[in-house]
């Protein structure tokens, strides 16, 4: 076994088939910045091919000086098409694998203010951030996004010195999921968990395409055993 440098920073990866794989990241470096997908050959090791970057249909947009600017989130869920999203705004565009921009989904949502601020000002509750996205057959669009718990004030307080730590998510974030109907841009339904530690994972192995996606959390049972809980999504 070997490694090979693709001269860019990493992050998630789907498979896209033929020995390649995309990459979602965006990188600083000054070649790809503004790039957020990275497609690349892993079919020889050793031997390094170069990658192509995509996923913008303008690179110079792209700013530093934008909160959440390097934060990229990508759907390693829903077929061959790629969808990725940053992680400080509700807009997210789909791209093929050859790097044609197929469409760009947007709008305003109550639940998810636009962060403005580069340093979140601690007196106010933590911005909603998107975590995950996801299609399925059937074109619906599914986002999972942290949110502020009731209880944030109380952990900001605590953790004023030391920080925000993985342990306190939970205290500190809500994961609220939200799932879209892209053809008739219709808002189906949401559902929000306390846990912050909330996952979207691929059921694609099914045989019925409405069932392609599900959702995994954290969870405690009644001896406080921490277990891991699948849920699916159902709606009239």
């Amino acid at each position: 076994m070997g490694s090979i440098d693709y001269g860019f920073r990493s992050g998630d990866f789907v498979s896209v088939g033929f020995d390649r794989v995309v990459m979602f990241s965006m990188d600083r470096s000054p070649d790809l910045v503004g790039y957020p997908l990275h497609l690349v050959d892993v079919s020889a090791m050793g031997t390094r091919t170069a990658p192509v970057h995509f996923g913008t249909e303008n690179a110079n947009a792209w700013s530093a000086r934008v909160p959440l600017a390097g934060f990229v989130i990508g759907s390693v869920i829903g077929g061959p098409t790629l969808w990725w999203g940053s992680g400080g705004s509700p807009a997210i565009q789909q791209w093929s694998v050859d790097g044609e921009h197929l469409q760009t989904i947007d709008g305003e949502l109550p639940w998810f203010p636009k962060v403005t601020a580069l340093i979140p000002n601690p007196s106010q509750p933590p911005p909603s951030t998107l975590k995950a996205i996801a299609t399925d057959p059937a074109a619906r669009l599914w986002m999972l996004t942290h949110q502020a718990d009731r209880g944030w004030r109380e952990v900001a307080r605590q953790g004023a010195e030391g920080g925000i730590t993985e342990s306190s998510y939970g205290e500190y974030y809500d994961s609220r999921l939200d799932v879209f109907d892209l053809g008739t841009r219709n808002h189906l339904g949401s559902y929000t968990w306390d846990p912050g530690s909330v996952m979207l994972i691929d059921n694609s192995k099914r045989a019925d395409p409405r069932d392609w996606v599900r959702i995994s959390t954290l969870e405690f049972n009644e001896s406080v055993v921490p277990q891991v809980v699948v849920y699916r999504a159902l709606w009239n």
